[in-house]
């Protein structure tokens, strides 16, 4: 995948570990790149999902789509997505 690092971007590596620094429940990538495949898109969850595998964090990782809806609250109860 192109690297598009210093056109004010930053790595999905360091959203990552910012991820588990600032012990998020969930991380959700979105503005993609939209040359992006789908199966480009699901490699980059697979990394996600290794990565806070290894790191043995709680962290649920979720690439947005289009018409993607987040539901978040103060102290949320239901699902983070919702796909309507």
């Amino acid at each position: 995948m192109p690297n598009k690092h210093g056109w004010g971007h930053s790595l999905m590596s360091q959203v990552r570990q910012l991820a588990i620094d600032a012990e998020v429940g969930s991380l959700v990538m979105f503005h993609h790149d939209p040359d992006r495949s789908d199966a480009q898109l699901d490699e980059v969850q697979r990394e996600n999902d290794s990565f806070f595998k290894g790191k043995s964090a709680p962290a649920k990782s979720y690439c947005a789509w289009e018409g993607c809806e987040l539901r978040v609250t103060r102290q949320s109860t239901g699902p983070l997505i919702q796909n309507n």
